[in-house]
């Protein structure tokens, strides 16, 4: 796989979606200021280039009623000159159908 990232202080992730709803990935800075923020659709797979270092990570799941949008944050590091492979799922994943 060719590589995105073109400077050697940025780093690679790899999104997939193998649910049937839409996220939204959020890097933030330790300041709290949002970096990069991605929405994925249902079962779409792809990729973003970021600067190596710290981040809070937000994830949301946005899922219909009674659930409704979930979102989760942890810290995390992503190191310069790396790739990563992030999948989301959820226990379901490969039985839901693709909510409209």
């Amino acid at each position: 796989m060719p590589r995105l990232a073109t400077d050697w202080r940025d780093a690679e992730i790899a999104v997939s979606n193998l649910t049937a709803h839409a996220w939204r990935i959020a890097l933030r800075a330790p300041t709290g200021e949002e970096v990069k923020a991605i929405e994925i659709r249902p079962r779409e797979s792809l990729a973003l280039v970021v600067a190596g270092g710290e981040y809070t990570i937000e994830q949301t799941l946005f899922a219909p009623a009674p659930v409704g949008a979930t979102t989760r944050r942890f810290p995390g590091r992503l190191v310069s000159g790396e790739r990563y492979q992030w999948t989301l799922a959820t226990l379901l994943s490969a039985e839901e159908a693709v909510t409209p």
